[in-house]
């Protein structure tokens, strides 16, 4: 490898110094893809999938086999159901997040999942059926800022909690035990991204970003 590096720079040619640390760099990212090419075809990938999500999206790899074989199961059904690049899976210390686009779950004020997203939600349902029953998990439903009053739902906080609750009640269908569902509405109490621009009018990539839903399941507490 030392033959990839370049010759030391002349002295006074302070110029060429950062060569060095580029070199450098261009060795352990080599490196580093080669261990990541290893694990993938010793291990099916999940261990890449799971390491490089979490890295992108700002989670901390937990050593857990419980909660670790459940987000390799979760990624692999969303993958399956080319809804990964929209759904943000992050672990951390405690517990798992699924984070999930409302706008691609659910009509304009409506808590009924379309029919795309009932399929996911049954086979994400069966996963934490199968292997979470021992987890607490958590719905929130989060809406953007934009006021509704129907029939039906007279308010953003409604809306909210019905899409939390029709989740919850789908996963306990499912076989998942009551006792360890939550169901929360926020509705647009906690924005992720501004939902209007300086001008006061509706910022439309953060309205989308706000309108969410998150599945987070928790490790049960030991005394």
């Amino acid at each position: 490898m030392n033959n990839l590096r370049p010759d030391p720079p002349e002295s006074g040619d302070e110029d060429s110094v950062w060569l060095l640390s580029y070199s450098d760099l261009m060795t352990l990212l080599f490196t580093f893809f080669v261990m990541m090419y290893a694990l993938n075809l010793q291990e099916d990938g999940a261990i890449l999938r799971r390491s490089i999500a979490n890295y992108l999206q700002g989670g901390t790899e937990v050593k857990n086999p419980n909660l670790s074989e459940i987000q390799d199961q979760l990624i692999e059904k969303l993958e399956s159901e080319k809804l990964l690049k929209d759904t943000k899976v992050v672990m951390t210390q405690n517990n798992l997040d699924l984070t999930f686009s409302a706008s691609l779950m659910f009509d304009s004020g409506s808590a009924e999942l379309n029919p795309e997203s009932l399929g996911t939600m049954k086979k994400i349902a069966k996963v934490l059926h199968e292997k979470g029953k021992d987890l607490k998990i958590q719905i929130e439903g989060h809406t953007d800022d934009t006021p509704i009053s129907t029939s039906k739902y007279s308010s953003n906080w409604e809306l909210s909690g019905a899409r939390a609750a029709h989740i919850a009640e789908l996963f306990a269908a499912a076989g998942v035990p009551e006792k360890n569902l939550m169901a929360i509405g926020y509705g647009a109490s906690r924005p992720l991204s501004a939902n209007r621009l300086p001008s006061g009018e509706k910022d439309a990539e953060g309205q989308k970003l706000n309108r969410r839903v998150v599945v987070s399941l928790f490790l049960p507490q030991k005394d």
